[in-house]
């Protein structure tokens, strides 16, 4: 578990055994004193060559997740499979729940994008099947944590499958005298994590 976590800490995407993969664009925090009145916002991809993430959340539901720097949870989310409904041929997924929404919609492949098992994308056609965008919005939570330390990763959990991302070049404005925070995220750097506990420090001076 704590190996896990440490390549979480670095960024590094789950790729899991089928191919899919899950990317992040951008993540939007809002952070107000007022209480049950924070809210958050994602934009990203989800790559799954094999189209059965899709169907997964629809069987099974599906839970999103937003984490700190330390990977804390900030905020998590639920949805039933009732609360989920399939588009048609598999092209998609949308998930509603009180002050919460996801989508899943497929969409076309960038161009010059890999496609990581071609064998699999002749249901497609011209948008590269098993290519997805995918949103989220979030709205009168209460964060978990205060202040919100970035950067940010959002984990999408469906059954046994799990899928996160890391954006870590973040923005932070500070308004209403400190009343509302407004933190926006987006792929950067891999950030520099510190080294395992019980590792020296530097040797203080003397004098």
């Amino acid at each position: 578990m704590r190996r896990a976590l440490s390549l979480l800490a670095l960024g590094i995407t789950l790729v899991m055994t089928a191919g899919q993969e899950f990317t992040l664009k951008t993540v939007k925090v809002t952070d107000r004193s007022k209480a049950a009145r924070d809210q958050w916002s994602m934009k990203g991809n989800l790559d799954d060559p094999m189209m059965g993430v899709v169907p997964l959340i629809g069987q099974e539901g599906l839970t999103v997740e937003l984490q700190d720097m330390a990977l804390a949870t900030l905020e998590s989310t639920a949805f039933a499979a009732s609360d989920c409904k399939l588009r048609r041929n598999g092209r998609g997924v949308s998930c509603k729940t009180r002050g919460a929404r996801v989508s899943i919609r497929m969409s076309r492949r960038p161009k010059g994008a890999h496609v990581k098992n071609s064998k699999h994308n002749s249901t497609g056609g011209a948008t590269g099947g098993g290519y997805y965008s995918a949103s989220g919005m979030f709205r009168r939570l209460q964060f978990l944590e205060d202040p919100i330390v970035f950067p940010l990763t959002v984990q999408l959990q469906a059954g046994d499958a799990t899928l996160f991302d890391m954006v870590s070049s973040c923005s932070e404005k500070i308004k209403g005298a400190g009343r509302t925070t407004r933190i926006t995220c987006t792929p950067g750097p891999t950030p520099v994590t510190p080294g395992p506990t019980g590792t020296p420090g530097p040797t203080p001076m003397t004098t």
